[in-house]
């Protein structure tokens, strides 16, 4: 009887440490699943940090690519000296450089064509030119590029156009009341 007694109380102690393991066992689990989603939640905050430092860099890159645009718009000469040419094309790739880095970093020019009917969304009115022989808010000239990152607009396009002869008469007096 001493035996059974002895094998029934090991029975109930092996039945415990079972029951023990089996806990720590679910714990460990619980632990894995929670690191796996720590692992998960700090690596999408970190993507967000890293595109939001992206962005504040290219957000002030962008005036230097409106200046670089601006001096190769002016530098546009029919026929220049040969120093000149040199300087010209020079100042070209530098600039093409620039846009290639900046453009595998995300950032992306927003197209705007003249022609094309104004979106408020991507584009921002530089100047209103009255006009009855096109569609009102049609683009007639791109003033400065535009640039977007993540398809969040950085820096709207300025563009030129079309309202309706005397409509912008009007809403300049309605601004003023």
């Amino acid at each position: 009887m001493d035996k059974v007694q002895n094998l029934e109380e090991e029975v109930n102690t092996l039945k415990k440490e079972v029951h023990r393991l089996t806990e720590i066992e679910e714990y460990a689990h619980r632990l894995k699943s929670d690191f796996e989603h720590f692992k998960q939640v700090t690596k999408r905050e970190n993507q967000r940090v890293y595109a939001s430092a992206n962005e504040s860099l290219l957000n002030k890159m962008i005036p230097v690519i409106t200046n670089f645009e601006r001096a190769l718009k002016y530098m546009d000469i029919e026929n220049p000296p040969k120093e000149v040419e040199m300087i010209i094309k020079g100042v070209q790739m530098i600039y093409q450089s620039f846009i290639n880095t900046l453009e595998s970093e995300g950032l992306r020019k927003i197209d705007a064509t003249p022609g094309e009917k104004y979106d408020p969304f991507e584009q921002e009115i530089a100047d209103k030119v009255p006009s009855a022989d096109k569609e009102e808010h049609t683009i007639l000239e791109v003033v400065e590029n535009g640039y977007k990152f993540n398809e969040k607009v950085l820096k709207p396009v300025r563009v030129k156009v079309t309202v309706l002869p005397g409509e912008d008469d009007s809403s300049k007096k309605t601004g003023e009341e």
